[in-house]
């Protein structure tokens, strides 16, 4: 039965991965389907030997089980294994979901800033009355970025305010809505399985938040302190995680990981891949019986 939504991303752990994650779960117990989470710890934009064993779990997708795909292909780098699984998944008849970016032949979850953006700038003049506007943009060639700027451009010009750039406390920005991007991406997987006709592209606008920057909440010098100790914690936990990381590949790629897939009754072809890699010549009892004699 067709009744798993596969969502391939990498860095789970992120805010905006961990938070469309919560919401698609949420979404898909609503309609009575599972979640299969395919994520790799590396964003795939180095293409050495690492990114290639962190696309292996991409291989273990079992599309005969899929009803849906959703692909955040903007956090994966690697174009040609984006590329990839959406020809894998049409060939298979699987609509596809992609978030944050188009992609030809699947349905798309865009967030739209312009409006939340605009909102912004004309509430810094018309309420704080800003004559100089300072604008933190990201890199060059970069679409969102570039969208945002040039709409702070064009409202300023109405002004008369030139251009400018700035640093700032906590910034008066926009914010997506994560939430609704997952749910959004289930119900179209959900509706598509009903034979119910679904618009190729959702946007899901931004909401605008007037904060510290703009004068619309004070600023205390102690908050500083506070965000010096949670980017140390985020740091250190990071390191931490990564530790117990290469710990765990260090202790699945032993000799006593392959006796304990044995002994649990695990398929022989779940560890056929670390029992490649340990470089080790390892004996088994006359009744290991042929998952082993098939590796």
């Amino acid at each position: 039965m067709r009744d798993t939504v596969a969502v391939c991303m990498v860095r789970a752990n992120e805010e905006f991965q961990r938070d469309s994650l919560c919401a698609i779960y949420e979404q898909t117990k609503k309609y009575g389907l599972k979640v299969q989470v395919y994520n790799a710890f590396e964003e795939l934009n180095s293409h050495d030997l690492n990114d290639l064993g962190e696309e292996s779990i991409f291989e273990r997708i079992d599309y005969d089980r899929l009803c849906g795909m959703i692909l955040f292909c903007e956090k994966i780098k690697d174009n040609e294994l984006n590329m990839r699984l959406i020809d894998r998944a049409k060939k298979n008849g699987i609509p596809v979901v992609t978030v944050d970016r188009r992609m030809e032949g699947c349905y798309s979850i865009l967030f739209d800033c312009s409006d939340a953006f605009e909102q912004m700038v004309r509430h810094l003049i018309e309420v704080h009355h800003c004559k100089k506007l300072f604008v933190m943009g990201g890199l060059r060639n970069n679409d969102f970025s570039d969208e945002r700027i040039e709409l702070v451009r064009r409202v300023a010009a109405e002004y008369g305010i030139e251009e400018g750039r700035f640093s700032i406390p906590k910034l008066t920005t926009c914010e997506q809505n994560i939430t609704a991007g997952g749910n959004k991406a289930v119900d179209i997987i959900w509706n598509v399985m009903q034979n119910i006709k679904v618009d190729k592209e959702i946007r899901i606008p931004f909401t605008p938040l007037f904060s510290q920057s703009c004068g619309c909440e004070k600023f205390e010098a102690k908050e500083s302190l506070g965000k010096v100790h949670y980017l140390y914690n985020s740091l250190m936990g990071y390191k931490q995680f990564t530790k117990y990381m290469y710990d765990m590949i260090n202790e699945m790629t032993g000799t006593r990981w392959i006796w304990f897939c044995w002994e649990s009754g695990m398929p022989a072809k779940d560890f056929s891949c670390p029992w490649l890699t340990t470089g080790e010549k390892i004996s088994f009892p006359e009744n290991a019986g042929e998952n082993i004699q098939n590796i």
